[in-house]
């Protein structure tokens, strides 16, 4: 049997997922300026233990085209002068992941929670229970 959603319904729906999903460190009962500087001392010690290592380096590009010099009759094949950029920290994954060990140590756990829309009230210590809890723009947990 096959049931039809109303098209309101449908939009109203695919409305409330729109704000999406935020994934924050969660401590349950801790306050909130506590949560702050427990995770900007667990950035710093990764930072410390995994220092920004950027690398930057390029790669030949290769045309296949139509029109362009090296051509023969309308098709053109050869390597260019342009380069692809690349930007990269070596170090990042093992940030990371020594960032998510010191807040692992600390008590916090991962979480994902709906992103806040409209105003919100943020709140003094983290729950214990998440249900209406949202993300607000500035990381910060609220509730609407």
């Amino acid at each position: 049997m096959t049931r039809k959603i109303p098209l309101a319904l449908a939009v109203l729906a695919l409305a409330a997922c729109a704000g999406g999903s935020a994934t924050v460190w969660l401590k349950p009962g801790v306050e909130t300026g506590v949560a702050f500087r427990e995770e900007a001392a667990c950035r710093a010690e990764a930072r410390r233990l995994a220092p920004v290592d950027r690398r930057i380096s390029t790669a030949p590009s290769i045309t296949l085209g139509v029109g362009l010099n090296r051509c023969s009759g309308n098709v053109c094949i050869g390597a260019g002068t342009a380069r692809d950029v690349f930007d990269a920290d070596r170090n990042e994954p093992r940030r990371d992941q020594a960032f998510g060990a010191c807040m692992g140590r600390a008590g916090y756990a991962l979480t994902s929670l709906p992103r806040c829309r409209g105003a919100v009230t943020p709140l003094a210590t983290h729950p214990f229970d998440t249900r209406g809890v949202c993300v607000a723009a500035d990381g910060t947990l609220a509730a609407p």
